[in-house]
């Protein structure tokens, strides 16, 4: 069982309010709760609120800081997404894999660190991390947005979740 209580979102640097709302909107769709912003370039406004919908708990109840190191203190799993490839000694793995991981193993906190629009995470932020993640897409054109791409990380764990499989199979019949 993957424990959602464990995973802190991390937005490093977000430079628009409507990207906050709509990360805030594709955790709680998910079924996720812990954001934390990191030196936003933008607050959380009325445009954050538009594109959060229903997800208003999520931006009220989000964690803004400029202390990175604080927010990772208590992580002992800490996965940097990244669509550009990187000269790090650092594992990479895809959204699927990262959910098997979490499953088998017992982490006591995670932290989902997701970078700037326009540049992503820095080689110094990703160098923090415990794991790349790297989803693949067209090689032509990698860039994803930032909710887009943490949809598709937290539906990966959301599938992988015991909690959830019955919900899911239900579904998909």
């Amino acid at each position: 069982m993957i424990d959602f209580s464990k995973i802190k979102i991390v937005l490093i640097e977000t430079s628009h309010p409507g990207n906050i709302g709509s990360v805030a909107r594709a955790m709680k769709t998910m079924g996720f709760k812990i954001l934390y912003l990191v030196n936003p370039k933008c607050e959380i406004n009325e445009v954050s609120y538009a594109m959060a919908s229903n997800a208003r708990d999520i931006l009220d109840n989000s964690v803004t800081t400029n202390n990175l190191s604080g927010v990772l203190n208590n992580c002992n799993f800490i996965v940097g997404a990244t669509a550009r490839q990187r000269d790090i000694p650092i594992e990479f793995i895809n959204p699927r894999e990262l959910a098997k991981k979490i499953k088998v193993n017992s982490y006591d906190e995670i932290a989902i660190l997701l970078g700037n629009e326009s540049r992503g995470l820095t080689n110094e932020q990703l160098s923090l991390c415990s794991i790349g993640l790297h989803i693949p897409s067209n090689k032509e054109y990698t860039s994803l947005n930032i909710a887009s791409s943490l949809q598709i990380i937290l539906y990966e764990i959301l599938f992988e979740s015991e909690n959830n499989m019955s919900y899911i199979n239900k579904i998909d019949k």
